[in-house]
């Protein structure tokens, strides 16, 4: 995991933050019948010989790369301070379980957000944006409850804030 703040000049900032996460799964549990009368005694009691994956499978929600950088300006308007900012989201793509049951491959996304205001003494008003290219990813996949459902990216948003110091 890495993070730098760069000042590149009066009021100009480069914010950024990455990780790289290689997981695995070390060992791999099984489920076995373990009913003495059952015929079927010390073997995989489903289809699949190892419902939880086999040993060196990626980790769940666990993606190799993820990254954000945001660059913000501020600079004085006559007596009102002003900033504009820009930014943007990557992660990689991840499996959303573990195993080999109800595992999805979940593809890679990006996001970019904007915004821009003013404050002066006590107050702020700003607009932004979130998600400018309205980008529809799943952030997790699931039949937990026998149907598939998907927990997405918000949609674009957009609005106006407005703030007050006490």
């Amino acid at each position: 995991e890495l993070q730098s703040i760069i000042r590149l000049s009066e009021g100009l900032t480069v914010t950024s933050s990455g990780t790289y996460n290689k997981s695995t799964q070390q060992n791999s549990p099984y489920l076995i019948n373990n009913n003495p009368a059952s015929p079927n005694l010390g073997k995989p009691i489903t289809k699949f010989a190892n419902v939880f994956g086999l040993q060196g499978s990626p980790l769940a929600q666990s993606p190799l790369y993820q990254i954000n950088t945001r660059i913000r300006y501020e600079f004085p308007v006559g007596e009102y301070k002003a900033f504009t900012q820009v930014g943007g989201q990557y992660n990689a793509s991840v499996w959303s379980n573990v195993g080999l049951v109800d595992n999805y491959y979940q593809s890679p996304f990006a996001t970019f957000d904007a915004s821009a205001g003013v404050s002066k003494d006590q107050w702020t008003v700003s607009a932004f944006s979130q998600n400018i290219a309205s980008r529809n990813a799943s952030t997790y996949t699931s039949t937990a409850q026998f149907v598939q459902t998907q927990t997405v990216l918000r949609p674009r948003i957009a609005g106006v804030m407005f703030g007050y110091k006490f």
